[in-house]
């Protein structure tokens, strides 16, 4: 039996100092998240232009990814998903937020993962992200503040650039660095949704910590 699986038992056969002590380990672990998530750096201006963030849009390959495209014998395309990156987009809908993902390649794949994740926008074989971010936008009746939009080569900066919030991956290419609002510290595919989802949070006075807890 697995360390995790020992601890989700029901607490019918616990006594009162267990139970007390482990509320007391999900304090200590929660606070500790949220130091971690002070830490990573964006403050100031930049936390304020998250305030206002209702819709979150992701490029998928590179972003969501780590940009590399797989193949089986029979040339089958597959991909490798951040499991971390997927928890934190399922609390963010679950939430109110609008996930929508929006790639420039068109693969069975990415419409399973945005089931997975509870994003109800997906747009596929898009070249100019741009006019999608504004029907995207326009189609929520939101305005741009609301939006972001996070990517990592040339074809997302038409999309970063109709934001309100422009983010680049840690490994995005120079071009994207350079007009993004945010860079995370995390490259694509390896935590860097996960990144920027905790920090949309954090602006809005939450976590996603304790986003998960309401939740349950």
């Amino acid at each position: 039996m697995s360390r995790n699986s020992e601890t989700r038992g029901n607490d019918s056969g616990r006594s009162e100092q267990q139970i007390q002590h482990r509320e007391e380990k999900i304090r200590q672990y929660l606070e500790a998240a949220r130091r971690e998530v002070s830490e990573l750096g964006v403050k100031g201006p930049a936390m304020e232009i998250l305030r206002p963030i209702k819709c979150l849009i992701f490029d998928v390959d590179g972003t969501l990814t780590d940009g590399h495209l797989n193949y089986t014998d029979r040339g089958e395309e597959f991909k490798s998903f951040w499991v971390n990156d997927g928890l934190a987009m399922k609390i963010a809908s679950r939430m109110g937020f609008q996930i929508a993902l929006v790639t420039g390649r068109v693969t069975d794949i990415v419409q399973r993962r945005a089931e997975d994740i509870g994003a109800t926008i997906v747009r596929q074989g898009i070249w100019d992200k741009g006019v999608e971010v504004e029907s995207i936008t326009a189609d929520l009746g939101l305005d741009r503040s609301e939006i972001l939009f996070m990517g990592d080569d040339i074809i997302d900066i038409p999309g970063m650039m109709k934001a309100g919030v422009g983010v680049a991956v840690a490994n995005a290419a120079r071009e994207v660095l350079a007009v993004a609002d945010i860079i995370t510290r995390a490259s694509g595919g390896a935590g860097a949704a996960r990144e920027i989802i905790e920090l949309v949070f954090q602006a809005q006075g939450s976590s996603l910590f304790d986003a998960f807890i309401e939740l349950k």
